[in-house]
């Protein structure tokens, strides 16, 4: 509500610093309760979850946006919110803990894997750091790059919604994947469809946009449950301190890449070649992806990959 510029780039600042520790911290959690109780499958519909909130505040604020100010939408927003905040306070005590009996702290959890393993999770740590990079940055300058295209300028939140609509039915999508492909190859191609949907915005056409939009939230969401139920199934000793390193890399991922693409649109002074560089990180976690396939195959683990499902 305020019209302070300074006071909104603080007010910006801290709930996006809360937010994303918020959702990085729940989805370790979840993952670590769900993991210690056989329940990997159930891992993507927590962004299922995500990709339904997307969709919802998406069409919320296009129906908003035709006959009423922007403060009006963040009001509704606020209200929007109470209900999930009121749960998340009365339902704390009703909620399962984690098992802090693994030896997640142990310091040589690294030098004690097998040199194959290594790899394999040094691998998909630079995957995840790079997913997490270029779909955060994406995921910034999308609407920003849309804003200013007058033939989808008025209909933004559409392919915002398309995103989250695509993120929603990811999960059940990606189920189907997972038993007709091995992980490693599913992983390959959800990563290219996530370079796919960063860069076809950039091709100025309605269609190509509405098909980035669907690439991206069908991919971004599904990567992340996958990849850390994967690494969860390749190591026993020192579990919690592999997942907490890979959350700690990727929200770092996603608290740094949106202040480096805004420098880079600040000095170039168009958003695309922040849109490249997203672009750039997505072909790094592409190549990485492709190494992980490669020690996949060369090890044998297609069947360790299917018990994520």
């Amino acid at each position: 509500m305020t019209h302070s510029l300074r006071f909104m780039v603080f007010l910006r600042f801290t709930s996006g610093l809360i937010s994303a520790f918020v959702f990085i911290s729940t989805f370790a959690w979840i993952s670590s309760v769900l993991m210690q109780n056989n329940k990997k499958e159930l891992l993507p519909l927590l962004y299922s979850s995500v990709g339904l909130g997307i969709f919802l505040v998406s069409v919320i604020i296009g129906i908003i946006d035709d006959f009423a100010t922007w403060e009006v939408g963040w009001i509704s927003l606020g209200i929007f919110a109470v209900p999930f905040c009121i749960f998340s306070f009365t339902a704390r005590p009703f909620l399962p803990c984690t098992d802090a009996t693994d030896s997640g702290s142990k310091r040589g959890v690294y030098k004690e894997m097998p040199a194959h393993i290594k790899s394999l999770v040094i691998f998909t740590l630079i995957f995840y750091a790079a997913e997490g990079f270029s779909n955060n940055i994406s995921a910034t300058f999308i609407l920003y790059n849309l804003k200013n295209l007058d033939f989808i300028s008025d209909n933004v939140w559409e392919a915002w919604a398309l995103v989250g609509f695509a993120g929603f039915l990811s999960p059940f999508l990606i189920r189907k994947l997972l038993k007709t492909f091995d992980f490693p190859m599913t992983l390959l191609t959800l990563q290219t469809l996530l370079s796919l949907g960063i860069i076809m915005p950039l091709i100025e056409n309605k269609l190509f946009i509405y098909a980035g939009s669907v690439f991206f939230g069908f991919s971004f969401l599904s990567i992340p449950p996958i990849t850390l139920g994967f690494v969860s199934s390749l190591v026993n000793e020192g579990k919690d301190k592999i997942i907490s390193d890979f959350t700690i890399i990727f929200s770092s991922a996603l608290f740094i890449s949106p202040v480096l693409g805004g420098i880079i649109t600040d000095i170039t002074g168009h958003y695309s070649n922040s849109v490249l560089l997203a672009f750039s990180i997505s072909m790094v976690g592409l190549l990485s992806s492709f190494f992980i396939n490669k020690i996949c195959r060369i090890n044998n683990f297609q069947s360790t990959a299917r018990r994520i499902i």
